[in-house]
């Protein structure tokens, strides 16, 4: 059983990761389009797009090997936090199932399927 500061500093946390994860996404969609994108008032098919870009172009930090990738539970973590996020600021939309993101979860098991056949992930 958590005791309440427990509680309380695990629901930081949890609000540092959503802010850092919307923060970097909005980060990417600015460098890659030129424009910072609103979690709160994108319409589901601009974020479709979207989507399809960051799930395509999505790496680590570059280190060592250029050819790094996500691990694959990784980008399916992020997908879900960010569906999570979007539950959490009140937004109907579910990125994960909702048929308008068919394109955005095609390119992201195209790219898991890939990187498993090449040994990356």
């Amino acid at each position: 059983v958590f005791d309440i500061l427990g509680f309380t500093i695990l629901l930081k946390y949890e609000d540092i990761f959503f802010y850092k994860l919307s923060f970097k996404i909005s980060k990417w969609s600015c460098e890659k389009f030129g424009n910072e994108i609103d979690l709160e008032t994108v319409k589901k098919e601009e974020l479709n797009d979207l989507l399809r870009w960051f799930y395509a172009e999505v790496k680590p930090k570059e280190k060592e090997n250029k050819n790094q990738e996500y691990h694959k539970n990784t980008m399916k973590g992020i997908r879900s936090a960010l569906n999570s996020h979007l539950s959490d600021i009140g937004r109907d939309v579910d990125i994960v199932h909702d048929k308008t993101f068919k394109q955005a979860n095609g390119i992201l098991q195209g790219k898991l399927k890939q990187n498993m056949q090449l040994g990356l992930s």
